[in-house]
């Protein structure tokens, strides 16, 4: 019988979710390393005559940059020069570059058409009918790779060919033949619209002299002139309200003057008063006169009397004097009146041409919304015709001038290594390749090996030799119990045949290449178990054993005194969701183990009651039909039962 003590304990605890025999597999690549090593170096032997028979390939990449800033040389560009910031207008540029258009350039300046690199034999058919040129094409653009760097406006050109120099040449050609191609189509939109500007220049020059001649035409037809820009009319309304006002001042201030002189005629009989030296020197020259007059005859009064004949003389000189100032005053009253007269008159004649010319500017105004209409007409196209003069030169001009958007930032390089095969990478995976394919190999001659290899001989009871043997199934079949999770076995008098059925089971499990697990709760040798894992007195690795013959994990029971039964359950859960296959020995059905053996029972898929002879006793009968009524857990019945030589080998 396989005890405790005949098992190798293992480090390797079972964790939640575990299901790999990891010491088993170990052992296992230990037996087969010959075979996995072997495998290993054929696959490398594979790859290395795979690098010698294919031939090196060289890699060069240009890289150009795309500014998406737009490039004005004059102040409206006729064609739009940059990209903008949109990335996708960016990655389109990919594809342009990549496109029939720039790579037949290429093909056509590096004469790939007489290359035997990019032109092959054409095996007959649509190949045949092919054009050197469209597969020399077709060629380069299979050897060539243009994508964008990550978050930037560089886009990288790599070609790939069977010469490091081809390579960098044929990269810097397609970086260079972009370039060129773009400058090409910007030059070519620019002369298209240019051309059509001039064409639609002649028909607005046309257009306009159609409009100004109609604004002349009809300026002539009504008497329109404006000299200086403004209506003739107009001028003249403007020019007679100015006069009139003029006329009115002037026409007040005579009458004005004319009172002041006539009131001072009424009271005094003269205007010599009211009149200034500048205005009438001949009212000065009076005035003084008559002063002199009377200073003179008064002077003669005092020394000659009044009756004597010089001062009567004197008096004919004062009177004389005075008459002639009257005289003068009159006729500067006459004048006066004469001039408020000839103003009053100015004023109502300017009136009156004024009144006529504004009865005319209602009809003329009427004619200036028509003139007005034409005028804003012909402004409109001489405003068109001159923007599109202005655009036609600055479209002859950016004809001819460079503005490009992508450089050539960094020009490929000639290859120093070959880009493909990549030598190191592909021994590399080759080893790791190899070393998989040896251990699934392995693997595989392991488990033909298992199934090839005849079943180990059961041992027998050492208390009853004759009544030991390999278990068999008169009332049941290991193979369909082995099917369940769970699988408790007991027995009503042989303890220790539980138990051997029970291992036997496990590792009938275990051989099929289930992780199993052999629960001994019946184990009454002392060793730490289930019951001193719960209490923290044990480890998992302290508890665990794995047995030689099948790769079966043991565990014991171990002393229920003192257990924790909710650390247990957590525990035997754990267990449970770790292995497939769960086979617990129970021991006498009438001396169960306390709380483990009745959390094994709650937890079994499956009960199988072992008994020693081929034939169930009534008391064996008994107990598996109160079995069958418990519910919850199929049951079947081993019998130990065998042949005495096989007895004698186990």
């Amino acid at each position: 019988m396989v005890t405790a003590e005949e098992t190798a304990r293992t480090p390797a605890p079972p964790t939640a979710g575990a299901s790999v025999d990891v010491l088993g597999l170990i052992d296992m690549v230990w037996r087969r390393k010959w075979l996995i090593l072997a495998t290993a170096a054929a696959v490398v032997a594979l790859a290395l005559a795979a690098l010698a028979v294919i031939g090196p390939r060289y890699k060069a990449t240009a890289r150009i940059l795309i500014d998406p800033r737009e490039v004005r040389v004059v102040q409206n560009d006729v064609v739009q020069q940059g990209l903008g910031n949109d990335l996708l207008l960016i990655e389109s540029q990919v594809e342009v570059i990549t496109s029939e258009t720039v790579l037949m350039r290429v093909v056509r300046q590096e004469k790939l058409a007489e290359d035997a690199e990019f032109v092959k034999p054409a095996d007959g058919g649509k190949a045949a009918a092919r054009s050197p040129e469209e597969v020399a094409l077709e060629s380069l653009a299979k050897a060539t790779k243009v994508s964008r760097a990550e978050n930037t406006y560089v886009i990288e050109i790599a070609v790939t060919t069977k010469e490091p120099a081809k390579s960098a040449r044929l990269a810097n050609a397609i970086a260079a033949a972009y370039t060129d191609d773009q400058q090409d189509a910007t030059a070519k939109a620019t002369r298209t619209v240019s051309n059509s500007i001039e064409d639609r220049l002649a028909e607005l020059q046309k257009k306009l002299r159609e409009d100004e001649q109609k604004v002349e035409d009809y300026k002539t037809a009504n008497n329109l002139s404006s000299p200086d820009g403004k209506p003739l009319l107009d001028n003249r309304l403007s020019d007679l309200s100015t006069r009139l006002a003029a006329a009115v001042g002037r026409t007040a201030e005579a009458k004005s003057r004319l009172e002041v002189i006539e009131q001072a005629m009424k009271q005094r009989g003269d205007v010599s008063s009211v009149v200034s030296d500048t205005e009438n020197t001949t009212m000065v020259q009076l005035r003084n006169q008559l002063s002199e007059a009377q200073r003179k005859h008064a002077e003669l009064s005092q020394t000659l009397g009044p009756r004597h004949p010089r001062v009567a003389a004197a008096q004919a000189e004062v009177d004389q004097a005075r008459a002639a100032i009257r005289g003068e005053s009159e006729r500067l009253v006459a004048a006066t009146r004469d001039a408020w007269r000839a103003a009053k008159e100015t004023e109502d004649a300017i009136a009156a041409s004024l009144r006529d010319l504004t009865g005319q500017s209602f009809d003329i105004n009427q004619k200036l919304i028509q003139l007005r209409e034409l005028e804003r007409q012909a402004q409109a196209s001489r405003l068109v015709y001159e923007a599109f003069l202005v655009r036609a030169k600055e479209a002859a001009e950016q004809e001819n001038l460079g503005t490009r958007n992508a450089r050539i930032i960094a020009p490929a390089a000639v290859p120093d290594s070959a880009a493909f095969p990549p030598r190191s990478l592909l021994l590399i995976a080759a080893c790791v390749f190899g070393l998989g394919l040896g251990l699934f190999n392995a693997i595989v001659a392991d488990l033909i090996a298992r199934h090839r290899r005849p079943a180990a001989p059961k041992p027998g009871k050492p208390a009853a030799p004759a009544a030991e043997a390999r278990p068999r199934t008169p009332l049941g079949d290991p193979a369909q119990i082995l099917r369940d999770h769970v699988v408790l076995t007991l027995s009503l008098a042989d303890a220790e045949g539980a138990r051997t059925a029970g291992l036997e089971l496990a590792r009938d499990a275990a051989r099929e290449g289930h992780p199993t697990l052999f629960v001994d709760l019946a184990d009454g040798s002392g060793r730490p178990g289930f019951a001193e894992l719960s209490t923290g007195k044990a480890a998992i690795g302290d508890i665990l054993t794995r047995d030689d013959a099948s790769g079966a994990h043991i565990v014991h029971g171990g002393d229920a005194e003192g257990m924790a039964e909710a650390e247990f359950r957590e525990a035997f859960s754990i267990f449970l969701d770790t292995y497939e296959r769960v086979v617990v020995n129970a021991g006498l059905l009438s001396q169960a183990a306390g709380a483990m053996a009745a959390e094994a029972v709650a937890k079994a898929d499956h009960a199988v009651l072992v008994v020693p002879g081929d034939t169930l006793s009534a008391e064996e009968a008994a107990a598996y039909k109160e079995l069958a009524a418990s519910g919850g857990m199929a049951v079947s019945v081993l019998s130990l039962a065998d042949e005495p030589q096989q007895r004698a080998a186990a």
